[in-house]
């Protein structure tokens, strides 16, 4: 698994998990080759490859080409930053190749990086005429080209860009390094490269308080740590706590250990309710599995239309009442054709008004079904199909117009979304299947209509008890 070689790589890299004697750059070099196996220009020839063949609506990952993993070219970059003693020596060139096709990809880190590269870190500490020479390659910081001792106005650019860019997808520090940026602003030598702007650096800072508080951090620490020693309602305190102050993960997990029944004393439905409240906020907060569970909470917990799967999983709840129907309007029929009175048998229903001789031949206690439900769930699958390209999302959502359930029966919508979702490599089989099912059932669909048809003007039976 690639991105598992990428996490692997980055833990012995930094020592996360591990003394810091026990740190091995030579392991953690053999987990990010296994994650960028090809090496830094075949990996761009890959990624290049996958942006002409991508779709709209595709994600990279789901196209045919097996692209090197992002986490990994990044960790290429820190050995080549860092240098491995009898294996990569620092190169700095290199290591800005491995950051930038990193940045395409996606990664935060990798901007980050590009962005202290520009402004001197490590960078500088190199002897200048022996990493560059005659070169005037732009993938070098101007300072080193030149022999200044400070970045150009043109490098501060550039690293404000790739600050905001990693900053903008949650990087912690690049948030921090903006803010101490925006409020004293830059000058070197007279010349203003940064304004100064407190309302930006306030904003900076806003968002590190509210996302990386101390109190937020240790109690997701140490939810994460009773979770893992089995203390499932300590944990569930832990993630509540942080979940209220807006963290979308713990969000995520509070509502997971609600789901699986640790439910702190709180009765079956207060439970589902604070699992559902926290999905919702969740899924507002971005989170795509978030939508997809609110979505299904809705779709499962309404009472729905009967639909052909319905029949084929559970054939005892449908074919019965189905086969009594059918034998219904079939005596009605040869009672008509053949003129011989089949009602004269005793009703088998009881007479629930004995004093009126009423008796009822269905069940009046059956409610009205109602499509309130079904119209939020389609809601939030068009929350993750829109801003997540979630296939899963797309393929309910391609269910719900085949069925009219919650939506308008359309079997061209259908397919779009059956489609959409066939575009990822994961739901191709299914959205196949799909499609081959929905085929089969717009063709039922017809002749069930001109089925009816026949029967309201061959047989003398209420429109009503045709279903």
């Amino acid at each position: 698994n690639l991105e598992a070689a990428g996490q692997a790589g980055k833990f012995h890299f930094w020592s996360l998990g591990f003394e810091p004697s026990e740190r091995s750059l030579h392991k953690a070099h053999k987990y990010l080759k296994q994650g960028a196996p090809l090496g830094l220009e075949k990996c761009r020839e890959r990624y290049r490859q996958a942006l002409k063949i991508k779709t709209k609506g595709q994600s990279i990952e789901d196209t045919s080409v097996d692209i090197c993993d992002h986490p990994s070219l990044n960790g290429m970059g820190l050995l080549y930053l860092y240098g491995v003693p009898m294996m990569y020596p620092v190169d700095i060139e290199k290591a800005m190749g491995y950051f930038q096709l990193a940045r395409e990809m996606g990664n935060m880190d990798a901007s980050y990086n590009l962005a202290m590269l520009r402004l001197g870190f490590k960078s500088s500490w190199k002897n200048i005429e022996d990493s560059t020479g005659e070169s005037t390659s732009e993938t070098i910081p101007s300072f080193m080209r030149k022999g200044q001792n400070f970045p150009s106005r043109d490098d501060w650019i550039s690293a404000l860009r790739e600050l905001e860019s990693a900053a903008n997808k949650g990087h912690l520090q690049a948030r921090h390094r903006l803010a101490m940026m925006y409020a004293e602003g830059v000058r070197i030598e007279g010349s203003v490269f940064v304004n100064r702007d407190c309302n930006k650096a306030y904003q900076n800072y806003r968002w590190i308080v509210d996302n990386a508080s101390p109190q937020l951090s240790e109690r997701t620490r140490t939810a994460y740590k009773q979770y893992s020693s089995g203390d499932f309602e300590g944990a569930l305190v832990n993630y509540l706590m942080a979940a209220e102050m807006g963290h979308k993960t713990s969000q995520v997990n509070a509502a997971f250990l609600l789901d699986r029944g640790v439910c702190l004393h709180l009765s079956e439905q207060q439970c589902r309710n604070a699992s559902l409240r926290l999905w919702k906020a969740a899924a507002q907060s971005g989170d795509a599995e978030a939508a997809l569970r609110v979505g299904d909470f809705y779709f499962f917990g309404s009472k729905r239309k009967t639909t052909w799967l319905d029949v084929i999983l559970f054939p005892e709840a449908h074919l019965v009442p189905a086969l009594f129907t059918l034998l219904k309007v079939i005596k009605v029929y040869l009672s008509h054709q053949l003129g011989i009175d089949l009602h004269a048998e005793q009703n088998p229903e009881v007479c629930v008004e004995a004093e009126d001789e009423v008796c009822h031949n269905r069940d009046t206690s059956v409610e009205e079904k109602s499509d309130a439900d079904l119209e939020k769930a389609a809601q939030y699958y068009r929350l993750a199909s829109q801003e997540h390209k979630s296939p899963r999302a797309n393929f309910n959502l391609g269910y719900m117009h085949q069925w009219g359930l919650g939506l308008s029966q359309d079997f061209p919508l259908a397919k779009r979304h059956y489609d959409l979702a066939g575009s990822a490599k994961q739901a191709t089989l299914a959205s196949q299947l799909a499609l081959v099912a929905m085929n089969l059932h717009e063709q039922l669909f017809a002749f069930q209509f001109v089925f009816k048809e026949w029967i309201l003007k061959n047989v003398d039976i209420p429109k009503s008890d045709i279903q």
